[in-house]
C-alpha cells in the first residue's frame, strides 16, 4: 500500500515525478554546461581573427587606406596591439 502525504497524493508518485522531472531536465543542463565550455572557444575565435584582420590591413596600400580614411600610422599602431587585445567585451 502506498503512503499518502497531507495533500492525499501517493508519496511513490511523487518521488516518481521528482525522477521524472530530473530526467527532463538533464539535457537542459548538459546543454548549458556544452554552452558555457564553449565561450572561452568563441573567446579565442575573436581573438585570432583579429589578429588575422591586423595582419590584412599591413597589406593595404596608400590608396586603399585612404579609400577607408585611416593612415598608414593608424594602420602600424592597430598591428602592434597583441593578438588578445580586442574591442569590446570578453563574452559572458
Amino acid at each position: 500500500m502506498n503512503k499518502t502525504n497531507e495533500h492525499g497524493s501517493s508519496l511513490g508518485s511523487i518521488s516518481g515525478l521528482s525522477g521524472a522531472l530530473s530526467a527532463a531536465i538533464e539535457p537542459v543542463r548538459a546543454a548549458v554546461e556544452a554552452a558555457i565550455a564553449l565561450h572561452p572557444l568563441k573567446w579565442l575565435d575573436q581573438m585570432l581573427t583579429t589578429a588575422r584582420m591586423r595582419r590584412d590591413l599591413r597589406d593595404l596600400d596608400e590608396r586603399m587606406l585612404k579609400d577607408i580614411g585611416v593612415s598608414r600610422l593608424d594602420i602600424e599602431r592597430e598591428i602592434r596591439r597583441p593578438f588578445w587585445d580586442v574591442d569590446g567585451e570578453r563574452p559572458n
